[in-house]
Formats: structure tokens, C-alpha cells, sequence
């Protein structure tokens, strides 16, 4: 269950990478208002049309004609993305909203947007927080719950925030094609990519990638650069957000307009990531960013703030960096980086090893597989007990 199933959602995309592969094996239905990108060769697409804006009315009514199609129907795992059902047996646990909450609450005090805008987003927030407190519990009328939060600091924020210690959890990450994603993109598109978004081969390119642009850290970014003093160091800014201008705004106060290109939102980011030298990612919240691993898998160093995924990804020192949210503390990481070419390249090595040891789709898809037999032999255990 996934409101709009495509790959260019963090949480659709973790939803279809896996949902493809169990297809395979088993006869995977997948419901959602959209599919796009998706490969519908051996999985079956159910769609629950509905109303795409905003926010809120699209989430109310996915849940409600969810929950409608669902009761005339029989499946052995019900997998939600998130709170969208009331009564599933795996919940996929990307973020936990009372958490990303407080950091949106206090991003948002420096957001100039209008009050239709502050007002639907404070409807939706409250809509999902109903939604997630009707939801995670341990049991339902189906029997033992089962999450998988995507981190350990996922997981951490779960058990504090709702009454789960009865259900069954297992930290499963995001991961990365391995196939789309991968060192051999810098030799492909390297010289090409970087010609076309005015970059030098001596220029060191950090990239950002993403949408909601403060919540990400884009101003960190920004700030950090203009405290950085090698100038061959260049930040490369992938994605866009509604309040653009504030950021354009900031590059040109900083004197960085000469130091930054500005991309746009991009459908060819693994291009994006073969022509950059690392990834920098000072965001403020997130559950386990897929960017974050997509950049490793291409052979990036990745530069990111001590939040949840960071210590799984590269908290053993390789790999990248974990950085304190100073823009002094950027800049630092930034000149030691754009000195040190054979640096960024061992972190690279080391980034590409560790996903290919832990972060692919596939390997994420069979431990998923194996957490639904264990729910499903546990509920069996219960049954049998209850009826003793």
C-alpha cells in the first residue's frame, strides 16, 4: 500500500524496488492512486483513484478506499508505507512524524509561504498524527504487528513515540540499485555532465540532491561553502523547492553565484552523481536517505550530519564523513576534501563496498521476504496458544 508507487519518492521507491523483486517469487498486488516507472511484468497494480492535492485530502481518502477494498479481499501480508491503514501486518517505518515534526516546526518559522500553504500543512500533520496513533500498536485485530524502520535511530524514535514493544521490529535500510548506480557512471558521463552544468575539471564538485530545501540543510551548505577557502570547490545543487528564491537569494549574499550551479529538479540524478567528487547532505532529519546511498553506490565520498542512517552508512569512518550542523564544520570538511584526491577516491572504494555488502535491493527485498514467514509462524504460535 503506497499512495503513488514511482521511483522518484524516497518511501515509493523502496516500496517498488522491493515490491518487483518479491514478484518474482510471489504473487505481489500493489495499490496506489499513481504508478509510474513501475516494471507491472509479474506484479498486479490495483489503483484507488483520488484527489492529488492537497495533501491532506489525498492521504484521507487513500486511506479510506484502501480500507474499503481491502475488507472484500484476502492476503496473507498486508505491507503498508507508513500509516496508510488503519489495520496492515508490516508497517514500513521511513519516518516517524511527531519527530519530523519538530524539526519542520522549527524550519518553518523562517518560511515565507501563505496561509492556505501553513494551513493545509498543519491539517495534514495532524491527519497523519491520528493516522499513526490509531496504527502502531503491537497487536490488531489480525494479530502481531510487525514494523521495519529503516535505522536504528528509526527504530529508537518508534519505541519512543508509540506503544510497540509487543510488536515485532527489525531494522531493514533503504538500498540501492546496483546496476543503475555505480562507479562506472563518472567514465560515462563525467566529461559530458560537467560541460553541460559549467563545470571545470579542476573544479571539485560537492553535490546536493533533494527537495525541502532547509529541512535538507541546503543553507548549511551554502554557508559552510562560503567559509570553505579553496576555490575549486563548487556546489552542485540538484532538485528545487517553493522557496527557491530565499536560496538564491543567500548565494548571492555569500558572493557564491560564481561557485554554485543550480540544476534544477533532474530525471537523470545517477548522470548528476557520475560527474560529482562528493556528496553533501547537512540535513536536519531524515529516517535513512536513498540519496545517501544511491551517491555511496556510485562510488561518492558522502559528507552528512550525525542523523538517523549516518551511523549504518559511514559511522565506522568509512566512507564519508559525519559532520556537526556548523557552517564552520562544513567548510572544514569541505577544503580537507577538495585537497585530497586520493581521499575522496579510497572513501569512494569504500562506499561502493559497503552498499554492495549491505545495501541492495535485492539482499533488502529476501530479508523482507524472511520477516513476513517469521510474522506470519509467530501469528500461527499465537493462534494455537489462545485457543489452549
Amino acid at each position: 500500500m503506497i499512495i503513488n508507487a514511482n521511483r522518484r519518492e524516497g518511501t515509493s521507491r523502496a516500496v517498488v524496488e522491493v515490491a518487483e523483486r518479491l514478484a518474482r517469487r510471489h504473487e505481489v498486488t500493489v495499490f496506489s492512486r499513481t504508478a509510474e516507472n513501475v516494471d507491472r511484468s509479474n506484479l498486479i497494480w490495483r489503483p484507488l483513484k483520488g484527489p492529488s492535492w492537497p495533501d491532506v485530502a489525498e492521504f484521507e481518502w487513500f486511506r479510506i478506499a484502501a480500507e474499503r477494498v481491502l475488507s472484500r479481499q484476502k492476503f496473507d501480508i498486508i505491507h503498508s508505507a507508513g500509516c496508510n491503514l488503519r489495520a496492515a501486518d508490516v508497517y514500513a517505518i521511513q519516518t516517524v512524524h511527531p519527530q519530523k515534526m519538530q524539526i519542520n516546526d522549527t524550519q518553518a518559522r523562517n518560511d515565507h509561504v501563505g496561509l492556505l500553504r501553513r494551513s493545509t500543512r498543519a491539517l495534514y500533520d495532524r491527519q497523519v498524527l491520528a493516522a499513526e496513533k490509531r496504527s502502531y500498536h503491537g497487536m490488531n485485530k489480525r494479530g502481531i504487528v510487525g514494523f521495519l524502520p529503516v535505522s536504528q535511530g528509526t527504530e529508537r524514535e518508534l519505541r519512543e513515540s508509540y506503544p510497540v514493544n509487543d510488536a515485532m521490529i527489525e531494522v531493514i535500510p533503504n538500498g540501492a540499485d546496483l546496476n543503475c548506480f555505480h562507479p562506472g557512471l563518472k567514465s560515462l558521463h563525467r566529461t559530458q555532465v560537467r560541460c553541460e552544468i559549467d563545470c571545470q575539471e579542476t573544479d571539485v564538485a560537492f553535490l546536493f540532491a533533494g527537495g525541502e530545501w532547509r529541512r535538507k540543510g541546503l543553507q548549511l551548505a551554502l554557508e559552510g561553502l562560503s567559509q570553505s577557502s579553496n576555490k575549486n570547490a563548487v556546489l552542485v545543487v540538484s532538485g528545487d523547492d517553493p522557496q527557491r528564491q530565499f536560496f538564491f537569494d543567500l548565494a548571492a549574499e555569500l558572493d557564491l553565484n560564481s561557485r554554485v550551479r543550480w540544476l534544477g529538479f533532474r530525471h537523470d540524478i545517477e548522470r548528476i552523481y557520475g560527474a560529482a567528487d562528493v556528496f553533501l547532505f547537512p540535513s536536519a532529519y531524515e529516517a535513512f536517505s536513498l540519496a545517501t546511498i544511491e551517491a555511496a553506490a556510485t562510488g561518492l565520498p558522502v559528507v552528512m550530519c550525525n542523523i538517523s542512517g549516518a551511523f549504518e552508512l559511514i559511522g565506522d569512518g568509512t566512507g564519508g564523513r559525519i559532520v556537526d550542523r556548523s557552517p564552520v564544520a562544513i567548510g572544514r570538511i569541505i577544503d580537507e576534501l577538495a585537497g585530497a584526491p586520493s581521499t575522496r577516491q579510497k572513501m569512494g572504494l569504500d562506499a561502493r563496498n559497503k552498499v554492495e555488502r549491505l545495501f541492495q535491493w535485492d539482499t533488502i527485498a529476501i530479508q523482507t521476504e524472511s520477516f513476513y514467514q517469521r510474522l506470519l509462524r509467530q501469528r500461527r504460535v499465537n493462534s494455537r496458544e489462545s485457543i489452549q
